[in-house]
């Protein structure tokens, strides 16, 4: 089954990503994580032998950038390897359901299915991709249920408007209510393991507690050895600040 997986992601820029762990890092770091992660991300598409595209956040450039946005700039920081698999594209949209249904709509006339997935889940692996593709043989639809009620992945051979529309996004309701919609149009569905997201610094701890009880897997992720020394870095701060 031929397959694109589309990485929706905001413009690693300082002061424009991951501004909810802004509460106690600066805006350099929070665009420097972002990075590691779509690194990791990348990465993963790449031992997963699947086709990847960026479709980044249009809205966070001024025309100037965008006649020059490429992937090889310094924001996006990807490797070469990564340079010569991804495909950047602008997304397209009011808001994150359309921008993800026209991302969706724009490559399914390529491919047998798509993989809709974040910039906020480098834990992502392989293994996920796989067992998603396996499933998606059998199912409509695919989701990754993420830890906070959201999603972190979504796998479809065919573009569903309903389950894109009227969905509160970034609320804890999302899984719910599309799986809801999914009902609706009598989509057959599965569910793989969920996986956290990381938008807040409780977030990023947890992150790093995980990836210290599961060190074979995530000690090769860059996300996780920049988050683990975030961690080590405030905490350092917290107690000088205490002294």
């Amino acid at each position: 089954m031929r397959t694109a997986v589309i990485i929706m992601s905001r413009v690693p820029r300082p002061g424009k990503t991951k501004t909810r762990l802004m509460t106690r890092m600066n805006g350099q770091e929070c665009a420097d994580f972002h990075r590691a992660a779509l690194r990791d991300i990348c990465q993963t598409v790449r031992e997963s032998g699947l086709d990847g595209y960026i479709y980044y956040a249009n809205d966070q450039l001024d025309i100037s950038e965008k006649q020059e946005f490429c992937l090889s700039d310094s924001l996006w920081s990807l490797s070469d390897n990564d340079n010569r698999l991804v495909v950047l594209r602008p997304q397209r949209g009011s808001n994150l359901g359309e921008r993800m249904k026209n991302a969706a709509r724009e490559l399914l006339p390529k491919y047998d299915a798509v993989v809709l997935i974040g910039s906020d889940s480098p834990a992502v692996s392989p293994a996920h991709f796989q067992q998603m593709l396996t499933m998606l043989s059998g199912y409509d639809l695919i989701l990754g249920p993420a830890v906070d009620g959201g999603y972190y992945l979504l796998g479809m051979k065919m573009v569903y408007d309903d389950i894109f529309t009227g969905i509160p996004w970034g609320t804890a309701g999302v899984l719910k209510l599309t799986l809801a919609a999914a009902d609706g149009l009598n989509l057959s569905y599965a569910l793989l393991e969920p996986l956290a997201d990381i938008d807040t610094w409780q977030d990023l701890l947890d992150f790093v507690q995980t990836g210290l009880a599961n060190a074979a897997s995530y000690g090769q992720l860059e996300s996780f050895r920049y988050a683990r020394y975030l961690a080590e870095k405030y905490a350092e701060d917290e107690e000088e600040t205490k002294q």
